[in-house]
């Protein structure tokens, strides 16, 4: 059965302190009723980002599965209450699965490591699940 997905794409800036992470997409995920997981893809170039936000209760479980044309293309995970990345991905692979401790929407951003060329591309496709 095919995952179908919702989502509602809004044109936002994210400000990246610091990064030097320039354009940008943000798109609120929102899963169907009885639904518990989705595939998108997408592509980024040099300093873009893209932020999939996810909205999350205490203790539920998210896992990411990532998979990129590019190996400098990677994803980090930010919880509601932290300024700092939770997950680098480039640190666990390819994918990640932990519990979520507090509620709220956690983001998602699909990024460039820092040493990747600007003129770089990634076309990539990321799976959300959410269990709990």
């Amino acid at each position: 059965m095919k995952i179908r997905l919702f989502i509602l794409a809004f044109s936002a800036c994210v400000a990246c302190a610091g990064s030097g992470l320039a354009d940008s997409q943000s798109y609120l995920v929102k899963f169907r009723l009885g639904m518990r997981s989705t595939t998108m893809s997408g592509d980024i170039r040099g300093p873009e980002t893209t932020t999939y936000i996810i909205e999350a209760k205490p203790g539920q479980e998210m896992s990411i599965a990532f998979r990129s044309d590019n190996e400098s293309c990677t994803f980090n995970v930010y919880d509601p209450e932290s300024d700092g990345a939770v997950v680098e991905a480039r640190a666990i692979g390819d994918g990640y699965i932990g519990k979520l401790p507090p509620s709220g929407q956690y983001q998602v951003k699909v990024v460039f490591m820092s040493e990747a060329q600007p003129v770089a591309a990634c076309r990539y496709s990321i799976t959300f699940d959410i269990s709990g």
